[in-house]
């Protein structure tokens, strides 16, 4: 005959439920993502970590832990730093908006190719500030590049690029405007010539481009060029990874005006989080303030509810 065994009584710590915090809804402000305790290995996580993967777009809904991945990549990651731009409600662009629209077109080419050589100064001013790098005649494009590199940030550099590179555009002055677009690949050869190991290697988290976003034409028209600006450099560069996280109603903006939407397709991680995963993060935070761990994997949520 067998005899059921008695289940152990669940004794909670003292002041358990008073003691737990669950964190905010909006992650910018959760004390908690400074715990790497707290976090979840997720795929979308791991894609981010993985420096030979090529997915570049971490897209997700409001709450699935976008900008928790950027600060989990910080805390970990010496070589990973976070970027939030705020020049898509203040660039504007020249001429028609419509010439901007077809990829294949010099204006389109030449927004994303300002945004190629502002993402290649912010890798090499952080090379300075990490003294991985000092200018010398050895490195005459970057000399060149020395005035956009030390007094300008991103958001400047960009306005400064912009305003430059399609006045030239526009006068039109042909052989200046190619030079302008050839300094891209010159920098790059200089940057790679210039790296001397890993820690030379830099991600780029752009993320909360919702801070900046008003919706317009124009802010799609950017944050496309950004997009593709980001797909180039991630297939050129060793030392550069731009990893951009978007919301999934600002990505489908792009994916209704992109005629090149399928080369942006290929790079995206969705943000999608399973039941084990969910389970995983909330007994996670609800073991965080005892000294002594619940056992995962559902013990913790039966002690609790």
């Amino acid at each position: 005959m067998n005899i059921p065994l008695k289940q152990p009584k669940i004794r909670l710590p003292k002041d358990a439920l008073a003691r737990i915090d669950v964190g905010q809804s909006f992650a910018e402000y959760d004390l908690i993502r400074t715990k790497q305790e707290a976090f979840v290995k997720t795929p979308a996580i791991n894609a981010a970590l993985d420096s030979s993967h090529s997915k570049c777009f971490f897209v997700g809904r409001r709450g699935t832990g976008k900008t928790a991945i950027t600060y989990y990549l910080v805390a970990t990651q010496k070589t990973a730093v976070q970027l939030i731009p705020q020049i898509f409600d203040i660039i504007h662009l020249p001429g028609n908006l419509s010439d901007f629209k077809d990829t294949r077109q010099r204006p389109f080419k030449t927004l994303v190719n300002c945004f190629q050589r502002s993402l290649q100064d912010e890798v090499v001013s952080l090379w300075i500030k990490n003294n991985h790098f000092k200018f010398n005649d050895k490195k005459p494009i970057l000399n060149r590049e020395r005035n956009l590199i030390e007094n300008f940030d991103f958001d400047t550099r960009m306005m400064k690029l912009v305003e430059d590179t399609f006045d030239v555009l526009y006068k039109p002055n042909e052989k200046e405007w190619l030079r302008q677009i050839n300094r891209v690949k010159e920098i790059s050869i200089e940057m790679n010539e210039s790296r001397e190991s890993e820690a030379w290697d830099f991600k780029l988290l752009i993320d909360r481009i919702d801070e900046s976003w008003n919706g317009s034409d124009e802010a799609v028209i950017l944050l496309m060029a950004l997009m593709h600006a980001c797909v180039q450099t991630i297939a050129s560069f060793r030392s550069i990874r731009p990893l951009l996280f978007l919301r999934e109603n600002i990505f489908e903006r792009i994916r209704q005006i992109d005629n090149e939407f399928a080369r942006l397709e290929t790079a995206v991680v969705s943000l999608d989080w399973s039941r084990e995963q969910l389970l995983e993060l909330i007994e996670k935070r609800l073991n965080l303030p005892f000294n002594s761990k619940l056992p995962l994997g559902g013990t913790t949520w039966e002690y609790f509810f």
